[in-house]
């Protein structure tokens, strides 16, 4: 250690007394009410040391307040907290020495919470310190007003040595020097700092706490109110669940009162021949766990998961793995009374703790396995485009929002480019599912579990191709809580290609999907007679596009006349149909670059022949940005009609249509949206300008998949 005396000179080695004295405060210090000034006079011989105060550059503020007296080590002290807030300075032998400013430090202290409780969690809360003005750290003393506590108890409910994770350290505070209760400190805490306290085991009763910074002397006080905590418990949200064999149970677990942690048990070995116990952990704080529970995995000895909880931090673990109750080998049974559920805030992992749970349940539920089949399975379409808004599709929100803001439409057909949802109808698939997540691809390829498969039409004397599921752009795989599983597979980069380099799939051909489920644990059987397949025939078509009317098609002069056509892409698809004149100097071009295929092929775009166009003048329209070639027709503009001629829409259930009014300006013509249901079809205002772009609004379709989505969804991805 190197000393340096008031020079700041080094002071050699040896043995001497020195008197080690405070640090001179910095000329110009902002310094808080209750703080020391010390002003070092390094032994100079001036004994008329003044204290001012004002400004020492104006004469009209100055006013002498008192004179000031060094001790025998030189050091003049002057305790703020007489002080009034504003400016002051030191004069010695009729010089400034040292400036400085009082202010008063803002400063509160608050709990979180009014009451608490003294057992578990509920016995915490956070308490917060703030001082607007005062950017250091600084000290604080904490006593109760009743001394209903002692400083050993203060140190519990307030921490000591940054345990916590602060910054801050807990210390006696001995205020007085006595050995008395009076109080502890908080070192080191600041403007925002949060103490985490605990009012674990303290007893009921208010409390009043006052919070003093040490140096300033400032303070604040806070009460809190410690009730009584009844013992806490574990029960159910819905005590009876009812799933297929081979699902995924969701069991939520509630905790009570003080409790965060305890037990949960499925099934009674003695009773149903399978027993799981499980440790559930609520460590986000919500009140509740919910337990994902595969019956498919489950009774196997295998490793793969078995439980788990479905929520952030949340702790689920299967305590008796390597136990006889759980190496059944087969699918668990239905039975007539399902497997016991039973819950309990007990938390030791042996299989005496479970058993005193059996014993003693807090409560008591019970789950139901049904058998599982494999029902039905349908083809749906929808564009590319939407599902790239949602390419990630890991969430089960993200595929809720978009199918609900989605084209898909139920088809026998798909063009290159458009995305196929094939929905399987079928029970008991999700465990197995689950469990294969890592590898999709290669599960639904594996003859012996539950391959999915595109295969082509039978040959002559020649093996049935299949489809090469790989080529595809993605495969994504959703299951949901109503016995769905959605395989949603994307053509956008060049279609579908067979198996075993075998080529591209040619346009117009049959093709099968199916499903079969072989996977022997899920039939209880290795007979081939017994699996399970649905199957589905839908067709791999070329992009085409055709206009309506033979050529040239006859257009009115109206302000919303419209040409329209036909197309095989998905119902949804965004397509341009463009209108140039065929003068050598073209006087105008027309494009609408959003018409939508409606559900039934159709699509219909809107123009106005009003402006810039005359009886007789030919032109020629073209669709393009479908997927396929470009498609022309030569048409030429006829007289116009008395009544408008509005777009073609198909509509299911009552629908109505009204016409907006034409406005001078370049602003932008909207065909109406086209519905399913009871919905309403309305056009925005048509326009008039130079070269004329249409946009349409959003599309519905047809979202009866919707329905079937349900609310629970999980989604799982394989990208190429």
């Amino acid at each position: 250690m190197t000393l340096l005396d008031s020079s700041d000179t080094e002071i050699d080695s040896g043995t001497s007394d020195y008197t080690i004295v405070a640090p001179s405060t910095e000329d110009g210090a902002l310094l808080f009410a209750g703080q020391e000034v010390n002003y070092n006079t390094n032994g100079d011989g001036y004994s008329n040391y003044i204290l001012r105060s004002g400004d020492p550059d104006d004469d009209d503020s100055d006013q002498a307040l008192r004179t000031l007296n060094a001790g025998e080590d030189g050091l003049i002290s002057i305790d703020t907290e007489s002080l009034d807030t504003g400016s002051y300075y030191i004069t010695g032998d009729g010089n400034d020495v040292l400036e400085f400013e009082v202010i008063v430090q803002d400063f509160s202290a608050e709990f979180d919470d009014d009451s608490v409780g003294n057992t578990g969690d509920v016995a915490n809360t956070t308490l917060e310190f703030s001082s607007d003005n005062r950017a250091s750290q600084f000290d604080v003393n904490i006593t109760e007003e009743d001394t209903a506590l002692d400083d050993d108890e203060l140190m519990d409910i307030f921490g000591s040595d940054g345990a916590n994770g602060s910054g801050y350290t807990a210390v006696d505070a001995d205020l007085d020097d006595d050995e008395d209760e009076d109080g502890i400190r908080l070192l080191n805490v600041g403007d925002g700092e949060e103490i985490e306290t605990t009012f674990d085991d303290v007893d009921a009763g208010e409390y009043n706490f006052t919070f003093q910074v040490n140096d300033t002397e400032v303070s604040d006080s806070d009460s809190i109110e410690v009730t009584e905590t009844d013992d806490g418990e574990l029960s159910f949200n819905d005590s009876t669940i009812t799933e297929e064999q081979g699902d995924i149970a969701a069991i939520n677990v509630t905790f009570n009162e003080a409790t965060d942690e305890g037990h949960l048990i499925i099934g009674d070995f003695a009773d149903s021949g399978y027993q799981a116990n499980i440790s559930v952990v609520d460590d986000n704080d919500d009140g509740v766990v919910q337990v994902m529970f595969n019956t498919y995995t489950a009774g196997t000895a295998d490793g793969a998961p078995i439980v788990w909880a479905d929520g952030d931090d949340d702790e689920a673990t299967l305590e008796n793995r390597d136990a006889d109750s759980q190496t059944i080998g087969d699918l668990l049974d239905t039975t007539n009374d399902g497997y016991q559920l039973a819950t309990s805030t007990n938390t030791g992992t042996s299989s005496d703790a479970f058993t005193e749970t059996l014993e003693n349940p807090d409560e008591l539920g019970t789950l139901f396995l049904e058998e599982r089949s494999t029902d039905n399975i349908t083809t749906w379409v929808a564009p590319d485009e939407v599902f790239d808004e949602y390419d990630d599709l890991d969430s089960a929100s993200d595929v809720t929002e978009a199918i609900e803001g989605g084209y898909v439409t139920e088809s026998n057909s798909l063009a290159e480019g458009d995305v196929a949802v094939f929905q399987v109808q079928a029970s008991g698939l999700a465990g197995i599912i689950e469990d294969n997540t890592s590898d999709l691809l290669t599960f639904f390829q594996n003859e012996d579990s539950v391959p999915f498969n595109l295969e082509g039409p039978d040959r002559a004397n020649q093996e049935q191709r299949t489809v090469d599921l790989s080529s595809t752009s993605s495969v994504d795989v959703i299951t949901t809580n109503d016995n769905n599983v959605f395989i949603v597979m994307d053509t956008t980069d060049g279609g579908l290609e067979w198996q075993g380099d075998a080529g591209d799939v040619d346009d117009d051909t049959s093709l099968t999907a199916n499903l079969t489920v072989t996977d022997n644990r899920l039939l209880d059987s290795d007979d081939a007679d017994d699996d399970q397949t649905v199957e589905t025939d839908f067709t791999s078509v070329e992009p085409d596009a055709e206009f309506d009317g033979d050529e040239p098609i006859e257009v009115p002069a109206n302000e919303d006349a419209t040409i329209s056509g036909t197309t095989n892409v998905a119902p949804g698809t965004e397509v341009t149909v463009r209108v140039q004149s065929d003068e050598a100097e073209a006087r105008f071009i027309k494009t609408n670059e959003s018409v939508m295929v409606q559900p039934d092929g159709t699509f219909s775009a809107m123009f106005d022949f009003t402006d810039d166009a005359t009886v007789d003048d030919t032109f020629e329209a073209t669709i393009r940005d479908y997927g396929g070639d470009q498609v022309s027709i030569d048409g030429v503009v006829v007289e116009a009609t008395n009544t408008s001629t509005s777009a073609d829409t198909t509509t299911e259930g009552d629908t109505t249509t009204s016409e907006g009014t034409t406005t001078e300006g370049d602003t932008t013509t909207s065909e109406g949206t086209t519905t399913m249901g009871d919905e309403t079809t309305s056009e925005e205002p048509a326009t008039e300008g130079g070269e004329t772009t249409t946009t349409t609004p959003g599309f519905t379709g047809v979202l009866a998949l919707v329905a079937l989505i349900g609310a629970a969804l999980v989604a799982l991805r394989r990208d190429n």
